[in-house]
């Protein structure tokens, strides 16, 4: 049997030979630099993404600088479709008012916020928000009223804090 030949210095010395160790380092390098731009793209996605989560998308139904709401009747109830909005109208200073077809109130001054199931029994309007993860109201975002309580002809008001911001009639 043979005994394994050893290796002389020189052997050794030319079997680790800088230019493997380039290559090496080479490698390296590459696969550092694409972590790094997949962690850099991924931090950008997720930016873009917060942003557009905490902002109202744009659906272009109507002019964004006015309060627009279409109106659709259903048999027990009417539905209130934002069509147009202003960005910033937040749920908590955003109110909706009803009068009567004979301009009596039917509804004082209530904000979008408490238009919940939980107090459907009182308002008989909810709100409806197509965009959970946005704080505000957005185009999309729909009042469900009460056919019984807001008969034909009654007028929904909303405010933006003090200011009035759109009318919609039930018809």
């Amino acid at each position: 049997m043979r005994e394994p030949t050893r290796m002389g210095s020189d052997a050794l010395a030319s079997s680790n030979r800088p230019e493997g160790g380039a290559r090496k380092t080479g490698v390296t390098v590459v696969a550092a630099i694409a972590a790094i731009s997949g962690v850099a793209l991924a931090l950008s996605f997720a930016l873009v993404s917060h942003i557009r989560a905490t902002e109202c998308p744009s659906y272009h139904y109507g002019d964004p600088s006015h309060f627009g709401m279409s109106v659709t009747r259903h048999a027990t109830n009417w539905t209130v479709t934002v069509v147009s909005s202003p960005r910033g109208y937040d749920p908590n200073t955003t109110y909706v008012q009803t009068r009567d077809s004979r301009g009596s109130p039917v509804l004082g001054r209530t904000p979008w916020s408490d238009l919940t199931v939980a107090n459907w029994e009182t308002y008989h309007i909810l709100y409806e928000d197509s965009q959970p993860v946005v704080q505000f109201v957005c185009e999309g975002d729909r009042l469900v009223v009460d056919s019984t309580t807001y008969s034909s002809g009654s007028v929904l008001h909303v405010f933006n804090r003090d200011v009035l911001v759109g009318s919609a009639t039930l018809f």
